[in-house]
């Protein structure tokens, strides 16, 4: 019996990705309809966090052995992004990923999709201006999607750049998610290294709220050189005040260890040095 085409799809993503997932389903409860949404959540290699200096994340890591096993795919020119010129193969990858994505769930009529690509979407050296439009265009052309969520460093966050995707979007919702993680600066700087303030997040969330974009905060709970008492009263500080800036979502992070991080070296180590997750 001939494979239907959404097999041969299936065949050819298992056996380009070698295994390697690139997308999810799932339903999640909405907490401002009270309904049940199902979820589409997809994977992003591009070309990874221009930051990349997280004490907590291993995204990197992974994002370095998927462009090792895959040498083809997404050759980072930086030359010809500084002239807003990435390479066409690069833009129609990102694309085609989604596209296969959406043709994979075609019947499960997914109403939310999510986008991760280990750094900031709005970052045109990290996702192409070109890819950043056609995905939103594509998402607003979408008959069953009515939501598109991404991730950003609050210094991608302009008018211009929410605007390229809203454009596209055509009414549907956009929400950003940015890695606030904790109120104190020298948490968020010095012990987690994300590298901004918290007047820079809430200059972002001003920028959203200005352009009707939702935003979600992430609060990292129990960083390095945080006692479990110090993380807890920290996490519980930082969701007030991400509420009163005008964010419309939290998410509770509590640590978790990955490989290739500065908190997996703190969790080899063995006495008073060893990292314990919360």
């Amino acid at each position: 019996m001939p494979l239907s085409c959404l097999g041969l799809a299936k065949r050819f993503i298992d056996l380009v990705m070698q295994g390697e997932e690139f997308y999810a389903l799932d339903d999640i409860y909405d907490v401002f309809s009270g309904q049940q949404k199902k979820r589409l959540t997809l994977l992003l290699s591009g070309y990874g966090c221009a930051w990349g200096k997280c004490t907590v994340c291993g995204f990197g890591k992974k994002l370095a052995e998927i462009h090792q096993k895959y040498p083809g795919l997404l050759r980072l020119d930086h030359g010809r992004l500084r002239l807003g010129l990435p390479r066409i193969d690069d833009v129609a990858d990102l694309v085609a990923f989604y596209r296969m994505a959406v043709m994979l769930n075609v019947k499960q009529q997914p109403q939310w999709l999510y986008i991760y690509n280990g750094g900031s979407f709005l970052n045109a050296d990290e996702i192409p201006l070109t890819a950043q439009i056609a995905i939103a265009r594509l998402v607003g052309q979408h008959k069953s999607l009515d939501s598109l969520f991404v991730e950003s460093r609050p210094e991608f966050v302009s008018s211009l750049s929410l605007a390229r995707l809203t454009d596209g979007l055509k009414g549907k919702t956009l929400e950003i998610g940015i890695g606030l993680e904790a109120i104190t600066d020298r948490v968020r700087e010095v012990l987690i290294r994300k590298g901004f303030s918290r007047d820079d997040y809430g200059r972002a969330v001003g920028v959203c709220k200005n352009r009707g974009v939702k935003v979600l905060a992430y609060v990292f709970l129990k960083p390095l050189g945080l006692t479990e008492a110090e993380s807890i009263d920290e996490a519980v500080r930082t969701i007030k005040y991400a509420f009163e800036a005008g964010t419309d979502e939290v998410s509770l992070s509590c640590a978790f260890v990955q490989e290739g991080t500065v908190m997996y070296e703190a969790f080899l180590k063995e006495g008073e040095e060893k990292f314990i997750p919360p």
